[in-house]
């Protein structure tokens, strides 16, 4: 049966970030690759992979409507048609090919694990799916949990490993800018400007005075009489 994927890094039809291939070979010498192979025909690992990729892909936020820039994302896609967000303009091999980052990879391999892995044996809880809900505490068999704002930010539905990976590709600074205000430049491609420096203590001499400063401001004269006498004219002794 011809293959569900379509992945060209960089093509506009793309709907997958990693071919079967790839994907079996990064799990085949693991102690994981029982859970990925075994009760995992090919075209549902094709199935998981694709549906990972979307899963990730949701992770950097609204896609823009003239390109697939995404605001939670750091970088620009590397073209304007591209159909995911990933290669970005830096994104090349030794060739100058567009390649997908592989912590992107990782992400969709440990992701797409993670789909399969709950259709075999789905958890006797959906945590997310209660914290969706706004379900703030749960107790059930004499086990009680509570749920608060997570605080590594990890998206609903994502799991641990896949976010690890991704995480370092997210955008500082969301939401202040958006897919629809953030414009690429660069002729070879869309590019990121670099970040400014943070100001050093150069920056700011006067903040500090240095010794040579407060030396000089000892050696000034005596300030003006309040008598209104000339400077160096003395005092009458009484």
């Amino acid at each position: 049966m011809p293959s569900l994927i379509v992945c060209t890094p960089g093509g506009a039809l793309d709907n997958c970030y990693s071919d079967l291939t790839d994907a079996d070979a990064w799990f085949e010498n693991t102690l994981r690759a029982t859970d990925w192979f075994e009760g995992n025909g090919e075209q549902q690992r094709e199935r998981g992979l694709i549906q990972a990729t979307q899963q990730i892909e949701a992770c950097g936020g609204p896609k823009a409507t003239q390109n697939a820039d995404r605001p939670m994302f750091s970088g620009f896609p590397a073209t304007s048609t591209q159909a995911l967000y990933y290669p970005r303009g830096e994104d090349v091999d030794a060739t100058g090919a567009w390649v997908v980052p592989p912590g992107i990879l990782q992400a969709v391999y440990e992701q797409a694990l993670h789909l399969l892995m709950n259709l075999k044996s789905a958890p006797l809880v959906d945590r997310d799916a209660l914290q969706r809900d706004g379900v703030t505490s749960m107790s059930i068999d004499g086990m009680s949990e509570q749920y608060g704002p997570r605080r590594e930010g990890r998206p609903m539905g994502i799991c641990p490993e896949a976010w690890a990976a991704l995480r370092p590709f997210r955008r500082v600074g969301y939401p202040t800018t958006t897919a629809e205000t953030r414009q690429p430049t660069g002729p070879a491609g869309p590019r990121e400007a670099p970040p400014r420096a943070a100001a050093g203590p150069e920056d700011d001499l006067r903040a500090v005075p240095g010794p040579r400063d407060r030396h000089a401001r000892g050696r000034q004269g005596p300030g003006p009489d309040p008598r209104g006498l000339p400077a160096g004219i003395g005092r009458e002794e009484g």
